[in-house]
């Protein structure tokens, strides 16, 4: 490339200098040309060598790559199987809960949905009863006004009729009085509006015999137009009326319009709100469907997964056995043997219960599915005959609608006969008015037919009388049934009243027998009356039997004085015993007020813990709506107390085939839960403790209240406390499960990254190559362009030299005719070498720069490359530290979760247990406290009826002694009391007041008796009279 460059330059100057200057020249190009070729030769084997380093670190780089992919993936794999071992179990455990819940939640939704619709139908059957009644109410109303209105129509088209006909007689004699044509009653109008009647064409005959009655009519006329007159203003008025009934009929049917209206709205909003109820049940029953369907499907679905889950883990147990046998089949024989026994055991045992146990569930859903579906078929077609229903009363609504437009119609087309007839008489009367201006004649005929037509109207006023003198006939009647009734009413009664007297009648024989018996008894001593067997009692107590008989054997005393002492001692006794009753009563009254305040707080503390607000026992027992909530939430908690139970019972099942799939002992699997058990047996000992208190505490109500509250309070704190926990728990279980998304999020990234990493390393491996390739082009390009400029430049220097040559053969042909040019010339070829060696120099400097370009780029690139090269290295030897460190943690997570979700499983178990617990200790509390308040209020029965019973002895024994004694100082006062007057407590008084002044008298008159006689206070009166007597005789 060069060598042609240095003779093109070598022959471009051979004619300016001597051959010395291009011999040097051609030396210096030489040498020049040789250190270039040198120097391009190692830089070639410098690229050679540094190609070949490069390939060798791209080979090794993508060994390392793959060695490195290997690995990860064989982690992977081996992190995969263990994920996929455990997601298995998991899965199994899992399917099994699922299947249970799904099982409880069908049962329970089959309930709730047949409960649901029980309750929708009996809605709807009420619903549509009720609106059966009101349809057949409103139908009833509207066919009675229906008749009403038919009733009057026909009333209207007969006077209708009757003003027709007498319209008719009024146009045909005006033709024959007018002697002329008169069609309509407009014709008629005319007539009487113009001034100037027709001339009238009669007959000779007929002018005398106008002229015979003339007299008698002018004779007649003052009196029958005022009677005329009298019946005109008669009309009138009962024209009025009947403008004022049609006004009245009129708003009655704008306002039955407005009720038939009404009543049309409500039975559309009612056959709406039926139909949306229709829909609403329709697609209630779709849904239901679906998700059936959907369940089925994703059980269906679920026993799929995990039978193929099953089969890929026998699989995969299985085959890896079979490679190590043919590899190793002397070393591994021994260890094959052993392996073989654990993993076809599990696998094989149990796939039968599974399957079968799937199979069941399958048949029992399908089962209940065609028990819901028979049950919706039933809803379906109770839904279509309440649609028939509906239909068939909108159809009877919609004849009604049309039955009331014909009568509207019918009532607008009698209105305007209406309207019409009152014009027509509006003329008439008109025409009257101008009566003035026609003749005598003219007016006596037409007071005539004014006469016959007001008779007409008259007797059609005597018709309507007719018809209201029925209807009052009918009122009448209706009265006289009622009458009718009334009196047998009365008659009942007065028989009431004769029973009433005879038995009066009857008590007045018994009262007079009894007298007469009373009469009748005689008088009787004190013996008699009380003998000793009287003052003795066995029922009274020792005490009071031995003051009575001290009493009583005081002979000193009279037998009043004894009976006022025994009455005072009884009454005592009583006083003391009821004293003690009313203490018993009111510490029971206080020991139940207790009670009630303490069921108060009980209740409130109950109603806290169940809504965290306050309930009091007053407003559960007077609002219904407060004790409907309470009792729905004990309902809800006695279906979650049965929820829990069956969940209990699902996990025992899971238990025992967990137990039987592993095939592990009860015991050894029970071990983990020994703490559980220790922790069952202290509550097992706390709850004897309680059964113990509560034996102590049946001696006494308060003892027994108190402690159930502080039990009360004890457990709503534990069952708070584990609540707390178990919400905790599921906090911590949801922010480690948001965890666990996340670092499966960022492991995904992650990944997604070191793909990200990996498709730009491989990226820059083909950039790097399309680089190195791109680097040798623009060599080779430059090289090419500059090789090209070179050629262009010798070129041109060469089409220059031919000129100059041209030029030179020119001058040397001329040189003879230009010796005087030669200076100039001389001059020019110098300038000219000049500016040859500037352009030499030139060259060369660009050249150099050129080369010291492709060096610097070549090196940066290089470095570049290098840097590159590192930077991947350091970033993918992070990347995978970073995978091996997010595989760790999320290793040491799964475990932590794994972990977590077992001490979940525990703290649900004792949670269940401790609810099961609470729940049994609950029910036994409850049942102790039923059965006490049971026995309490039995004893209270019992205390009350014997108190009462003994109270109302006492009291009877009491009046009896009374009655006795009333009785006894009637007989002992009988002169001064009156016996035609009642026992009363007036009388009695007025009695003793009377014997008790005649025994002040006589003891007045023994003392008087005893000072004249003089007698001794130690001697009686008798003795001292006797005495005196005796003395007197002596004397």
């Amino acid at each position: 490339m060069l060598d042609c460059t240095s003779e093109s330059e070598n022959a471009s100057f051979n004619y300016l200098q001597p051959n010395e200057s291009t011999g040097d020249s051609t030396l210096l190009a030489e040498a020049r040309n040789s250190q270039l070729q040198e120097d391009n030769a190692s830089l070639v084997k410098e690229l050679n060598v540094l190609r070949a380093q490069f390939e060798q670190a791209v080979a090794l780089s993508q060994k390392t790559v793959e060695i490195r992919k290997e690995n990860d993936n064989l982690k992977n794999q081996i992190l995969e199987l263990n994920s996929q071992k455990e997601d298995a179990l998991h899965r199994l455990e899992i399917a099994i809960r699922t299947k249970n819940e799904a099982l409880q939640q069908l049962d329970e939704k089959t309930q709730k949905d047949s409960q649901q619709r029980q309750a929708d139908v009996n809605a709807m059957q009420k619903e549509m009863a009720k609106t059966k009644k009101a349809f057949q109410n409103q139908l009833d109303k509207l066919y009675t006004e229906n008749q009403k209105l038919q009733n009057r129509k026909e009333q209207d088209e007969i006077l209708q009729k009757t003003l027709v006909g007498k319209i008719e007689k009024l146009v045909t004699n005006s033709a024959r009085y007018f002697g002329r044509q008169i069609s309509n009653i407009d014709d008629l109008t005319e007539i009487f509006e113009k001034e100037v009647f027709p001339s009238i064409q009669q007959n000779d005959q007929e002018q005398k015999t106008q002229k015979i009655k003339a007299p008698k009519t002018e004779q007649e006329s003052p009196s029958k137009y005022k009677e005329l007159h009298m019946k005109y203003k008669t009309a009138r008025a009962d024209i009025k009326a009947f403008n004022q009934r049609l006004q009245d009929l009129l708003n009655q049917l704008s306002k039955k319009d407005q009720e038939i209206n009404a009543i049309n709205r409500q039975n559309t909003q009612q056959i709406n709100a039926l139909k949306e109820k229709i829909t609403l049940a329709a697609e209630e029953k779709q849904n239901l469907t679906s998700t059936y369907n959907r369940n089925l499907h994703k059980l269906e679905t679920k026993v799929l997964q995990l039978k193929n889950d099953l089969q890929k883990a026998n699989n995969e147990k299985q085959t890896p056995s079979q490679p190590q046998m043919a590899q190793q089949p002397v070393q591994q024989q021994p260890i094959i043997k052993y392996v073989q026994v654990p993993v076809q055991q599990p696998n094989t045992q149990p796939q039968n219960p599974t399957n079968n146990a799937d199979t069941a569930v399958i048949e029992q859903m399908t089962i209940r599915i065609q028990d819901l579906q028979g049950k919706l078929d039933k809803s379906n077609k109770n839904c279509e005959d309440l649609q028939r229903k509906v239909d068939q009363m909108n159809k009877k609504n919609e004849d009604l609608i049309i039955s009331h437009e014909g009568d509207k119609n019918n009532l607008k087309s009698l209105q305007i006969v209406h309207e019409q007839t009152v014009k027509e008489l509006e003329t008439v009367r008109t025409s009257l008015r101008t009566r003035d201006q026609v003749p005598k004649k003219c007016q006596k005929c037409k007071d005539y037919h004014r006469i016959e037509n007001e008779n007409n109207s008259l007797k059609a006023v005597v018709e309507k009388l007719e018809k209201s003198t029925f209807e009052a006939h009918l009122s009448n009647e209706k009265l006289k049934q009622e009458l009718s009734d009334s009196q047998e009413k009365l008659k009942e009664q007065e028989k009431q009243i004769l029973s009433l007297e005879e038995k009066n009648r009857d008590l007045q024989n018994d009262t007079k027998e009894m007298e007469a018996k009373i009469s009748s008894f005689v008088e009787k001593k004190d013996e008699d009356f009380m003998p000793p067997s009287v003052w003795t009692n066995c029922n009274f107590d020792d005490t009071l039997n031995r003051q009575i008989q001290k009493i009583a054997n005081n002979e000193q005393l009279s037998s009043q004085s004894k009976l006022q002492n025994i009455y005072k001692q009884i009454e005592k006794y009583i006083y003391r015993n009821t004293l003690e009753m009313k203490e018993q009563v009111n510490n029971s009254s206080l020991e139940m007020e207790k009670l009630f305040d303490l069921t108060k707080d009980f209740f409130v503390s109950l109603c806290i813990s169940l809504y965290d607000e306050p309930i009091s026992f007053d407003e559960f027992l007077t609002n219904n709506t407060t004790k409907t909530k309470v009792i729905e939430t004990v309902r809800e908690l006695r279906n979650k107390i049965t929820e829990l139970l069956r969940q209990n019972e699902s996990v025992k099942s899971v238990f025992r085939t967990l137990c039987h799939f592993y095939k592990v002992d009860e015991e050894d699997f029970v071990e983990s839960t020994k703490r559980i058990m220790a922790f069952h047996d202290d509550e097992v000992a706390a709850h004897n403790k309680i059964k113990e208190k509560l034996i102590n505490i049946k001696k006494s109500s308060k003892e027994m209240i108190d402690q159930l509250k502080s039990d009360n309070q004890q457990l709503s704190l534990n069952f708070d406390h584990l609540k707390d926990d178990y919400e905790d728990l599921k906090t911590e279980n949801n922010k480690l499960q948001d965890q666990n998304k996340q670092m499966k999020k960022e492991i995904e990234k992650m990944k997604e990254t070191n793909q990200l990493l990996n498709d730009k390393v491989e990226d820059l491996e083909e950039i790097n190559q399309e680089m190195k390739e791109n680097n040798e082009k623009m060599i080779n390009n430059e090289k090419q362009k500059l090789e090209e400029q070179y050629k262009e430049e010798i070129q041109e220097n060469e089409s220059q030299i031919n000129d100059l040559t041209q030029t030179n053969e020119k001058l040397n042909n001329e040189l003879q005719n230009m010796k005087k040019l030669h200076s100039v010339f001389v001059d020019s070829s110098k300038e000219k070498e000049e500016e040859n060696e500037k352009k030499l120099k030139v060259l060369q400097k660009s050249i150099a720069e050129k080369e010291k370009r492709f060096e610097e780029e070549k090196n940066s690139i290089i470095k570049s490359y290098e840097q590159g090269n590192e930077e991947l290295k350091k970033q993918c030897d992070e990347h995978r530290e970073d995978v091996i460190r997010l595989s760790k943690e999320i290793s040491c997570k799964e475990k932590m979760i794994r972990e977590m979700k077992d001490k979940f499983i525990e703290l649900q178990r004792n949670k269940k247990s401790l609810e099961h617990q609470i729940k049994t200790n609950e029910e036994e509390m409850e049942r102790e406290r039923k059965i006490k308040e049971a026995e309490i209020s039995s004893i209270k029965s019992e205390f009350d009826s014997r108190i009462s019973s003994e109270i109302n002895k006492v009291k009877e024994d009491f009046m009896r002694d009374q009655r006795k004694m009333i009785s006894y100082v009637v007989d002992r006062f009988r002169t001064n009391y009156n016996a035609n007057t009642s026992i009363d407590e007036r009388s009695l008084r007025m009695t003793v007041n009377k014997a008790a002044n005649e025994l002040e008298k006589f003891h007045q008159s023994d003392e008087r008796i005893r000072r004249l006689i003089g007698a001794r206070p130690s001697q009686s009166t008798e003795d001292a009279v006797a005495q005196a007597i005796i003395q007197t005789s002596f004397d």
